[in-house]
């Protein structure tokens, strides 16, 4: 069943001699579930598509539908109340807030929500990353991988429609990138997350279900590496 759908969407940054299309005409599906790798080389728009699938920049035009809901017809306010609710987002950067604790950071999102199972929530997180015991610890005290991994917690944390991720192992060491991959396999595969990861490495690209290739703002291959 279809949980994403990117329907023509062009995004052009400045006008005239310095106008730049990031994005032209990108139409794109992801189904419930599916674990899809974007590749491309710097520049290419991979990162702008992101951002856009994620409701934090507009299209020049086009359409973003996530379950069936064509996301850019709704209010501002509106729009952030959904993108908390159904999308959640990795970066490179782990962004956590360093004056609070682990804790602390991954009941931001719920307590926005005015959730009431924060504390049970939590600790079944945390004890799915393995870091229940650091659960009062701040963010300087954790390694560069454990932090990653509260980030995809918090990203995880409000059960969303589909997670994106962008080069999230891109300052780790090998061994720490297939420990966040295979916390997002998990996060796929045992609970039907749908992820949308932006890679450079061929090897993460290549775990996923299918690979999408974006070169000059065009999708130039959408290959198919597993059925789900």
């Amino acid at each position: 069943m279809e949980v994403l759908r990117v329907e023509n969407v062009c995004k052009t940054y400045g006008e005239g001699y310095g106008q730049v299309n990031a994005l032209r005409d990108v139409s794109i599906t992801v189904d419930r579930g599916e674990f899809v790798a974007i590749m491309g080389p710097s520049g290419s728009g991979k990162s702008t598509l992101m951002h856009i699938i994620g409701g934090v920049e507009r299209p020049t035009s086009g359409k973003v539908f996530i379950d069936g809901i064509d996301i850019y017809e709704m209010e501002r306010t509106k729009r952030a109340i959904f993108r908390r609710r159904n999308i959640g987002i990795v970066y490179q950067f782990d962004s956590l807030i360093s004056v609070l604790n682990i804790e602390e950071n991954l009941s931001i999102p719920m307590k926005l929500d005015n959730r009431v199972d924060i504390k049970s929530r939590i600790k079944s997180m945390l004890e799915s990353i393995g870091l229940w015991d650091k659960r009062k610890s701040y963010p300087s005290h954790l390694s560069g991988g454990q932090k990653q991994r509260v980030a995809i917690a918090r990203a995880l944390i409000n059960a969303p429609a589909v997670v994106l991720a962008d080069e999230p192992t891109g300052n780790l060491d090998s061994k720490n990138t297939q420990e966040i991959i295979e916390l997002f396999k998990k996060s796929n595969r045992k609970y039907n997350q749908t992820v949308i990861m932006i890679t450079h490495d061929e090897d993460i690209a290549l775990q996923a279900d299918r690979i999408i290739y974006i070169d000059d703002g065009i999708v130039t291959k959408n290959e198919k590496i597993r059925e789900i």
